[in-house]
């Protein structure tokens, strides 16, 4: 499965229609910690402010989860902000 993270910002229709389009189903948009560690990709959207998106990886709590993720073996892909925000 493929988590796009939602963070109430982004392209994430245009993502959802891309997989779709080459028929690939097991994708799922959420900010739901259990479903994204569990994921075996991610993607992060882009389009948006880098602030309020920072702010929303706090207010979902997924600010750690997704920094620890990056250090394992999840596909994590990062699309123009999506990507910003692993950047220091």
């Amino acid at each position: 499965m493929i988590s796009i993270i939602d963070l109430n910002y982004g392209n994430i229709n245009s993502i959802k229609n891309f997989f779709f389009k080459l028929n690939y189903n097991n994708i799922v948009v959420t900010s739901d910690k259990k479903i994204i560690s569990k994921s075996k990709g991610i993607i992060f959207p882009g389009v948006g402010n880098f602030d309020y998106a920072i702010n929303q990886l706090y207010k979902f709590k997924l600010f750690n989860l997704i920094k620890n993720l990056n250090n394992t073996k999840t596909n994590i892909l990062g699309i123009c902000l999506g990507l910003h925000l692993f950047l220091e």
